[in-house]
């Protein structure tokens, strides 16, 4: 084997390794969180949350992560009510790879959740969207929405979503959607039918994709930067 090859072969390793501590780490955390809210954040009188910390320094968890996890059980750091609007976009090329994973995880009742992401390939380009909404069991009349869309500017560029939910509540309204495809030919007729170029009508559509995502910035000098950054990119593709 060559030392590229094993190089290649660790570095793999130790991602799948690192991806199964996020796990256990995620459902020691749960556990933790869930025992708070049941029977208080003494673990002296609360038996379930004494054997969730036991898991929690066997599995060498933490000390940041599980005071945040006994926060989410009390409600703090958060409160009711809160809202959360979590947009992004992506724009790749040639064989350029985008991974985007996330997780809301509302852990008090009353709270609202709204992720849109939008993402743009071209030539063999790859894009994976890996969405998670957890809901609590004390986060009652939680409202937790997910998107992820992607415009496919090539026969071989790709896009892959994994939506999920975890819900442990039962009064609440959650929902996830994932959709790709290509440049809508009725409205770029529609463009072109009123004397725009085809290649400024096709830049006007993506522009107006990704900008989707974008507009809700609301400090102007960043929402400004970044959809500059996406004329940019747009300049340099021969549409």
């Amino acid at each position: 084997m060559s030392g590229h090859s094993k190089w290649s072969q660790i570095k793999r390793q130790k991602a799948a390794n690192d991806a199964k501590r996020g796990q256990l780490y995620t459902k020691i955390g749960r556990e933790i969180t869930v025992a708070v809210q049941d029977g208080g954040p003494d673990p002296s009188g609360n038996f379930r949350l004494e054997q969730a910390l036991a898991k929690a320094r066997a599995a060498n968890m933490p000390k940041d992560t599980i005071e945040r996890s006994i926060q989410r059980g009390t409600g703090g750091g958060s409160g009711e009510g809160a809202s959360l609007n979590l947009n992004g976009a992506f724009m790749a090329r040639g064989k350029q790879h985008i991974d985007t994973t996330l997780v809301v995880d509302h852990a008090v009742p009353h709270c609202t959740s709204r992720e849109l992401f939008k993402g743009v390939l071209d030539d063999t380009a790859k894009g994976i969207f890996q969405g998670k909404i957890i809901v609590q069991p004390h986060a009652q009349k939680t409202d937790g929405k997910q998107m992820a869309q992607a415009l496919l500017l090539s026969e071989t560029a790709e896009f892959d979503s994994k939506p999920e939910l975890e819900i442990f509540a039962d009064d609440v309204v959650c929902g996830h959607g994932a959709t790709s495809g290509q440049i809508d030919e009725e409205l770029l007729f529609y463009l072109r039918a009123r004397g725009i170029p085809e290649p400024k009508a096709r830049a006007l559509l993506i522009a107006a994709f990704v900008g989707e995502a974008l507009d809700q910035i609301e400090d102007e000098a960043v929402r400004e930067g970044l959809l500059a950054a996406a004329e940019d990119w747009l300049s340099q593709k021969d549409l």
